[in-house]
């Protein structure tokens, strides 16, 4: 965190833009239509995230639908030594409405990570209620980064009985909106790390009870989590399969109610947290068969929903009626990837090929060509 503070504070916006640029770019040769994208805010990078945020969502607005999320990093309620300091919260709390008043219609979520808050679940709680105020004031959806720390307490059943508490994120809410129509407002969840260290025979069935009836989504995040697990977290942690949530065993295990809102995503590309990757949302698919030790065709299929379309509800789209099937319907949006070269579906969990064209409404909005040649091939 403390590095990444360093390198905020030497941003620009020329270099933000072209960062973003490409890799808005690579995602749409990758087969992405829509993405949940996070423009932090905080006293280093002000509002020049948000800013760069928009003027890159109304540039590529042809060709990929940019869902902007208003989110802190750092923490809202707690100094940096956990204690109360009130000039930082006011100026936090100035700075998220700022970028939500400035970012009316562009921006649909507003987010924040409350295990940074260093004076426990007080302040935590506080956080989290914050948000879902915000959330329900401006009429859009909320996101949090929750229980990345195995070793510490899990505040997902807190946020849940939270969330609880306020009907604009009740499944059957019609409450009017000045600013948003579409209600109920959702809640996704990233990282939940903690769910892979608990008996899954009591929290799966603990979780669904509880989610039941919210608009609650739950995002796997395997390339951050599995590259910052700590080797030093006890061992009964790491051994379950490297701290990282179990995507399969929680849409196998919970009740219907949950199935169709777990999913799996890329939060972090080329940055401290996770080096690693081009932000391929299919090449979580190779990496989890192996994680999760399991490429049974059943699972194989729910990998695949997981990274699409269950991957679009919890970015805030409207879930498909048949998306059990990954089956193609006449009268929906042509928001679509075809794999050149690949023969079925198992294919294209196991071994994503290159070769990709991107449609985005009906049009071709990126083509990426393999060619490959090998000494000995007749000319």
């Amino acid at each position: 965190m403390r590095k990444t503070q360093e390198a905020k504070a030497g941003f620009q916006e020329g270099d933000l833009l072209a960062r973003g640029r490409q890799l808005i770019r690579a995602s749409i040769s990758h087969g992405v239509t829509t993405m949940r994208a996070h423009v932090e805010v905080d006293p280093a990078v002000d509002l020049q995230c948000v800013e760069v945020g928009m003027q890159l969502k109304a540039e590529f607005i042809d060709s990929c639908d940019i869902r902007l999320v208003v989110f802190v990093q750092d923490s809202i309620f707690s100094g940096p030594y956990g204690d109360i300091d009130e000039p930082y919260t006011a100026q936090m709390q100035g700075l998220l409405k700022e970028a939500l008043d400035s970012g009316r219609g562009p921006v649909s979520a507003v987010g924040s990570a409350p295990y940074v808050e260093k004076g426990g679940k007080e302040f935590e709680m506080a956080n989290i209620a914050y948000i879902l105020d915000l959330a329900e004031m401006y009429g859009i959806d909320a996101d949090f980064h929750l229980d990345f720390d195995i070793s510490r307490e899990s505040r997902l059943m807190d946020l849940i009985e939270e969330v609880r508490k306020r009907p604009a994120f009740h499944t059957h809410s019609s409450r009017p909106s000045r600013r948003n129509s579409v209600y109920p407002l959702r809640v996704t969840l990233g990282h939940c790390r903690t769910l892979s260290r608990i008996d899954p025979a009591n929290i799966y069935k603990n979780l669904t009870t509880m989610a039941q009836g919210l608009e609650i989504y739950i995002v796997g995040l395997p390339n951050s989590d599995m590259y910052m697990h700590h080797a030093n977290e006890p061992a009964l942690y790491r051994d379950r399969v490297r701290s990282v949530l179990n995507a399969l065993e929680l849409e196998r295990q919970s009740s219907t109610y949950l199935q169709g809102r777990i999913s799996l995503s890329i939060n972090n590309v080329g940055n401290l947290f996770t080096p690693q990757g081009d932000g391929d949302p299919l090449a979580l698919l190779p990496l989890c068969v192996a994680v999760y030790q399991d490429a049974t065709a059943n699972s194989l299929a729910s990998l695949l929903r997981m990274v699409t379309v269950q991957a679009a509800s919890a970015a805030g789209l409207r879930p498909l009626e048949h998306a059990d099937d990954l089956s193609i319907r006449p009268g929906e949006p042509a928001d679509l990837v075809i794999l050149d070269g690949c023969s079925d579906w198992r294919t294209a969990a196991l071994a994503p090929p290159f070769a990709r064209v991107t449609l985005k409404g009906g049009k071709v909005v990126a083509t990426r060509k393999a060619e490959t040649w090998i000494d000995g091939d007749s000319v």
